[in-house]
């Protein structure tokens, strides 16, 4: 059928392709205002300025409890990368408000990747300041910093997370401790340890870097159990003691029958009141594996 039939207009032709544009078009813009899938609009997010540091401090002075306000101004001098903040903690004879204090100054000095910062904390707090920043670094001569006094142990600790973390066996050398050295040599070339070298390299991972005993692969399965069966109690279910040894960890030779060993571990505090742990362990697939540890009374 043709516009034109006979020299005259085809107004019925027209009128039909007329209809069929309509709802051919029509169709057209109901599927894209109705059924078509629409874009979202994303509308830009409305960030409420932070507050100032002096607002923070102001809030903190109004705080009653001293354990919160002591909180609270660790948070700003964390925050704020400003040691001088923590300089404002109540100053109180509780072990609580103490550890705020020295904590505040490690976690400014940690953030700020700054180890003079360190020397504002006091003694093992001080010492553990130094380790953070020396194994952040990877830097064994921010570790020289650390005075050993009538022990050694926290020195070694700094200079073996530092050859860990550098994954440089040479820095072990500088560890005077004989079992804290082999422990890190082996450590950093993936030897086997023997029972001595487990047994200090757990309680080391356990009482000062955090890892807890269901993470650890130096414990048996068994032992994984009893410690997550063991009801809360005052002391820690490891070490039987409230708080960590401030003064190192002395290990005794170990006593190996077949494929079990045992041996004395003496955790060392100042002022006295060594305790002794005894620690079991069994070869497993031709690695030592802590089994138990018991507090003999």
């Amino acid at each position: 059928m043709s516009f034109i039939t006979k020299g005259k207009t085809n107004w019925k032709f027209l009128l039909i392709v007329f209809i069929l544009a309509a709802i051919v078009g029509g169709g057209i813009l109901i599927y894209q205002y109705e059924w078509a899938p629409k874009e979202e609009i994303m509308t830009p997010e409305v960030k409420v300025p932070e507050k100032s540091a002096e607002e923070q401090l102001r809030e903190c002075g109004e705080i009653e409890r001293k354990d919160e306000k002591a909180e609270c101004y660790k948070n700003v001098a964390i925050n704020e990368k400003d040691p001088t903040v923590c300089e404002r903690i109540p100053k109180e004879i509780d072990p609580y408000m103490e550890y705020q204090e020295q904590d505040c100054y490690v976690e400014v000095a940690v953030s700020k990747r700054d180890e003079t910062i360190c020397a504002k904390a006091r003694e093992i707090y001080r010492d553990a300041c130094y380790e953070k920043i020396a194994e952040i670094k990877k830097n064994p001569d921010i570790c020289e910093e650390i005075i050993d006094r009538d022990y050694v142990g926290h020195k070694d600790n700094c200079y073996i997370a530092v050859a860990i973390t550098k994954q440089d066996s040479t820095i072990c050398e500088k560890a005077q401790n004989q079992i804290y050295k082999s422990w890190c040599v082996k450590t950093v070339q993936r030897e086997p340890f023997v029972p001595e070298e487990v047994v200090i390299r757990f309680l080391h991972e356990y009482l000062y870097q955090g890892v807890h005993v269901e993470k650890s692969s130096l414990v048996t399965e068994e032992y994984k159990k009893k410690i997550a069966e063991t009801i809360q109690v005052m002391v820690d279910p490891v070490i039987f003691a409230q708080a960590e040894p401030d003064e190192g960890i002395v290990i005794g030779e170990a006593t190996i029958i077949n494929d079990t060993s045992s041996l004395i571990a003496t955790l060392k505090y100042s002022g006295g009141g060594d305790h002794n742990l005894e620690v079991w362990l069994l070869l497993i697939n031709n690695q030592w594996k802590i089994n138990d540890i018991t507090w003999p009374k």
